[in-house]
């Protein structure tokens, strides 16, 4: 049964900083592109799913880099289900190289989408419990959103272009990611240190709207995206 899946890349030039090194976004791209293809070998593929009006929504993410992968350098993207939390898919990764040598721990959460409405679907909807396995579980659970956020500074406001937006018609979880590390490299904080990155992804953004990024320091780096008064997302950076 095909409980784990192995996604097999290199690192493109461009995906490389300029340092050569793999960028944050590239590496959410790997995660993403080993999640649809282990979805489509078990029968809950995009494809599947939009017959249905149906699609998967990355929620939150956690990832934690032991090193980024260099440029040329060949990756092994491993990716299994974990099970259920509440109506979120739990899905794990490990990325190595080719010598066997873990860079990347991640951990996931994935939710129902309906195209038509928008709103989420209960997880039943697309049964996956036969390809449930705590195999590449290394990251217990992400921690969760601030209930209450701490006076922050503005850094960079964005309006979303076409290029933004993927399938699902909203802007792609790896592009919030370029904005965040833009925003840290703005302030001066050096991204290649980046030890451990989380993200909830908590609205929608669309083509044409404009997203404010804010920047504040509780215990560890934090970056908020708002759309006028309601949240896009948050994410929580520790560096080395």
């Amino acid at each position: 049964m095909n409980k784990r899946f192995n996604y097999y890349t290199e690192v493109k030039i461009w995906e490389a900083d300029e340092k050569g090194f793999a960028k944050l976004s590239s590496i959410f791209n790997y995660l993403q592109q080993a999640s649809i293809m282990h979805a489509h070998i078990i029968g809950a593929g995009l494809f599947y799913l939009m017959q249905q009006n149906l699609t998967w929504v990355l929620s939150s993410i956690k990832l934690e880099i032991v090193s980024f992968p260099l440029w040329e350098e060949k990756l092994t993207v491993e990716t299994s289900c974990r099970g259920l939390n509440r109506i979120y898919y739990i899905r794990d990764f490990v990325i190595k190289n080719a010598s066997g040598q873990t860079l990347v721990n991640a951990t996931s959460e994935w939710l129902l989408l309906n195209t038509i409405n928008r709103r989420p679907q209960r997880p039943e909807l697309v049964p996956l419990d036969n390809f449930f396995t705590q195999d590449l579980m290394k990251i217990e659970k992400i921690e969760p959103k601030y209930k209450e956020l701490p006076y922050s500074v503005s850094c960079k406001r964005h309006l979303v272009q076409w290029s933004d937006l993927d399938v699902n018609n909203h802007v792609n979880n790896a592009r919030y990611v370029d904005w965040v590390v833009d925003c840290l490299r703005d302030n001066n904080i050096d991204t290649s240190k980046i030890c451990s990155f989380q993200m909830h992804f908590i609205n929608e953004l669309k083509h044409d709207e404009i997203i404010s990024l804010n920047f504040f320091k509780r215990d560890n780096l934090n970056c908020i995206g708002f759309l006028k008064e309601n949240q896009i997302f948050q994410s929580k950076i520790i560096l080395n």
